[in-house]
């Protein structure tokens, strides 16, 4: 394993069972034949695919090889259900769902059941509205979302590898104005990095969907403007849960109003501008929210740990919640002592019980401690 930024360590998420194949427009998953006995009640796993719907070169979806006569199909996500027993094809063994059938799913993660007259198979199949592999294609999502929170309510986003955007060989790796954007469905790092993006003011105005399995290291932030407050993400309802982010800003907070879920959070901020800063929120109490009208912030210091430092002679970093009163009136609970000048001082005092990434709290199978520091990925 390789360390990316400030020992955060970057990986495949090739795990058991899972395949990533999206070559030559076509989804592909291996299959996984691992029968014990020959019971009619025995599940033959399909490995897991991905289909990118934005991929106009994107053709059939190959599921692997199966054994025996298909009888039937059915793809299944939430309520939705659908037979698509005529879409499919067998070719050499190999069972094959077309295009057409593919590219009118919804985005998101659907099972497929495949009954044969010899066994059952199970796949999971993610239709992705995007499948992002580099900057470029990043930026053009980033761009998409400028069309509005309602455009983006059913998009499924996926990285499929780290992204660093000092790779861009022409153009500029900056990111239009994140003033406009809003994300309001799946993104899904799995597990991988993004580094070295440059933002102006933000990365996202609104989120209301999710942000999850990602890690952002060396970003930067360029432009704050008419009291806007947030480097990653201003405003919103949604949930940012097992994201590492790692940047440096000139006074801005992680996200601004606390009307987001925050769990499973590491953040590891360097301020270089003014002092005192707040990682969690600023600004004039006015303009603060919080989710659903609660009385209290949809995070807490048990799965948030921040790494925080300022440049500034004698600059205080505060750790903040922001509560609401039964009369609508704002009170804030500013915190030094839950800020942490390096990763490794914060497993040092919050791992004392070698739990501080316990799974049964949320957090997911991509933290980990490795020689006494934090580690992301596998």
């Amino acid at each position: 394993m390789k360390k990316i930024g400030l020992t955060v360590l970057l990986a495949s998420i090739l795990a058991t069972g899972l395949l990533v194949a999206c070559e030559s427009g076509t989804g592909n998953a291996n299959n996984n034949n691992n029968n014990v006995g020959n019971n009619d009640d025995t599940l033959t796993f399909i490995e897991k695919a991905d289909y990118d719907l934005s991929d106009e070169e994107a053709g059939v979806l190959l599921l692997g090889r199966v054994e025996g006569d298909v009888q039937s199909i059915i793809a299944v996500k939430g309520d939705e259900s659908k037979n698509i027993t005529r879409n499919a094809s067998k070719k050499d063994g190999e069972l094959a769902v077309d295009k057409e059938l593919m590219q009118g799913l919804s985005a998101g993660v659907w099972t497929f059941t495949v009954t044969t007259d010899e066994t059952t198979y199970v796949s999971e199949v993610t239709v992705a509205t995007y499948i992002l592999s580099d900057y470029y294609e990043f930026r053009d999502f980033h761009t998409a979302t400028k069309n509005g929170a309602t455009a983006t309510a059913d998009w499924y986003v996926l990285l499929d590898g780290d992204i660093n955007a000092s790779d861009s060989a022409t153009g500029s790796r900056m990111l239009g104005n994140g003033k406009w954007c809003s994300f309001n469905g799946v993104f899904d790092g799995r597990g991988h990095t993004i580094s070295n993006l440059q933002a102006n003011r933000y990365l996202f105005r609104y989120v209301n969907g999710t942000i999850q399995n990602v890690a952002f290291t060396d970003y930067t932030q360029y432009g704050t403007l008419h009291e806007e407050y947030a480097c990653f993400v201003e405003q919103g309802t949604g949930t940012i849960k097992n994201v590492y982010f790692q940047a440096s800003v000139p006074e801005d907070s992680f996200v601004a109003f606390t009307g987001l879920k925050i769990e499973n959070v590491v953040l590891d901020m360097t301020y270089t501008g003014a002092t005192p800063t707040h990682v969690l929120f600023g600004g004039d109490e006015s303009n603060l929210m919080m989710a659903d009208n609660a009385l209290s912030p949809a995070y807490t210091s048990d799965n948030i740990y921040v790494i925080a430092k300022s440049q500034v002679e004698n600059g205080e970093v505060y750790f903040s919640r922001l509560y609401r009163e039964t009369n609508g009136s704002y009170f804030a609970v500013h915190s030094q002592e839950e800020v942490y000048l390096s990763s490794k001082m914060l497993v040092n005092r919050r791992n004392q019980d070698g739990k501080m990434f316990d799974g049964s709290k949320g957090w997911s199978k991509y933290w980990n401690i490795v020689d006494g520091d934090v580690a992301f990925g596998k």
